[in-house]
């Protein structure tokens, strides 16, 4: 089976969100930039593997679990033999977080322009919710000293001052 016709196979017979079907087309496409036919044996996707030094260790990782888990669909569902059966996962260094030191966060409080700002980043420094998740923020959303937060990672509620809910609120 040709590698490309294998996406559409996947793509076709799995559920997948958009950003979930983008990230397997990157992954084949990768490969099928490097062999027309599927691989067969382990030591080929290994090559493939050793071909992407320039990506960064989570595209790496990424592509890797996409293309086994479009390969495990194959098995199963057309017979095909896994190579990833023998191929270890490759590792990625965890990134190192940098957190703000009380003077830096005292001159970021410093540098907001107006009661709102302050609140959005007095949210963001006491409840510690992500970014994307407060930009999506409705009046909604904003009760008497909690916020619910729909992230990435599903819903949250996080404690804030009844002061801050105040002005979020407007």
């Amino acid at each position: 089976m040709k590698t490309l016709d294998a996406l559409d196979e996947v793509l076709s017979g799995k559920r997948m969100t958009e950003r979930s079907k983008s990230n397997y087309r990157a992954a084949f496409g990768s490969l099928a930039k490097m062999c027309d036919e599927l691989p067969s044996k382990p030591v080929e996707i290994n090559k493939w593997l050793a071909r992407l030094d320039g990506y960064a260790d989570q595209t790496v990782r990424l592509w890797f679990t996409c293309l086994r888990g479009g390969f495990e669909y194959l098995e199963v569902n057309y017979g095909i033999d896994n190579p990833f059966k023998g191929v270890e996962a490759p590792r990625v260094q965890k990134k190192r977080r940098r957190y703000f030191s009380a003077d830096e966060i005292v001159r970021i409080l410093q540098s907001c322009r107006d009661d709102y700002e302050l609140a959005l980043v007095m949210t963001l420094v006491d409840s510690g919710c992500r970014v994307g998740g407060l930009s999506r923020l409705k009046a909604d959303d904003v009760g008497d000293g909690f916020i619910n937060v729909k992230e990435k990672t599903g819903e949250r509620r996080y404690r804030l001052d009844i002061r801050v809910c105040d002005v979020l609120r407007l």
